[in-house]
């Protein structure tokens, strides 16, 4: 990044910021709503944030009779947090008039911007280049977004991103069906199907994909498993 120093994080899945931890820090250091502040601050790191915006999204009118000290004291312990994260580096966050800013010397990269880019990007090419270009998205998607983060912003981006992701498996199954490349088709079938709002269009890829590959039974026993579970969520049969 041109010099600079930069850091990632993860947002597709669990949250992380590009290596392998476990959750200790985040029982330790971390509160849901800080930890929840400090994504905000992430996913919106190319521009000022307003107090007044943070205000609004975190504290609601009868939430708190002194928002703005509010706002101070988790600032504060967001940036408690960045410490814990990357303590080689200081004042990631920094304080403007009226708002907040990430470092400008230092860069960020953050996985779901990297997946939007590609899934826009991908509708230009074509042949090889576009199936490979759907398949590396897919691959970074490992995770609906922020999983762990049930507040009103991440909630609305999720649904955006995992639209995304599903139209990418679709775009992808039949040209790998094409290619005979099953193991693939499958591997792509079960994730989507775990998003939670997977379809029965899955489910007849993977179904597919077992057979040509010469494991009726396994097709079989993926299709009850589906079933089981719609009618146990909706109390629907397959279509």
């Amino acid at each position: 990044m041109n010099g600079k120093k930069s850091i990632r994080f993860e947002l597709l899945g669990l949250f992380s910021w590009g290596k392998e931890e476990d959750d200790e820090w985040r029982r330790k250091t971390a509160g849901k709503k800080e930890l929840s502040l400090l994504q905000y601050l992430i996913v919106n790191h190319n521009r000022n944030i307003s107090a007044e915006e943070l205000i609004e999204q975190f504290w609601p009118e009868t939430d708190s009779s002194n928002p703005g000290n509010s706002l101070k004291n988790m600032m504060f312990k967001t940036r408690q947090i960045l410490k814990t994260m990357f303590p080689s580096l200081e004042n990631l966050v920094l304080t403007l008039q009226g708002c907040f800013a990430w470092n400008p010397s230092v860069g960020l990269e953050v996985d779901a911007e990297e997946f939007e880019r590609i899934c826009m990007d991908v509708r230009k090419r074509s042949g090889e280049d576009y199936m490979e270009g759907l398949l590396s998205a897919a691959v970074l998607y490992k995770g609906d977004f922020l999983s762990g983060n049930d507040s009103e912003w991440a909630i609305s981006l999720r649904r955006y991103y995992q639209t995304l992701y599903l139209d990418v498996c679709k775009m992808v199954l039949p040209l790998l069906q094409e290619r005979e490349r099953w193991p693939e088709m499958i591997g792509i079938c079960e994730q989507a199907s775990g998003t939670g709002a997977g379809t029965d269009l899955f489910l007849v890829y993977e179904m597919q994909a077992l057979i040509a590959m010469g494991q009726p039974e396994q097709a079989v026993s993926a299709y009850e498993n589906f079933r089981e579970k719609l009618w146990k969520e909706f109390e629907i049969e397959p279509t």
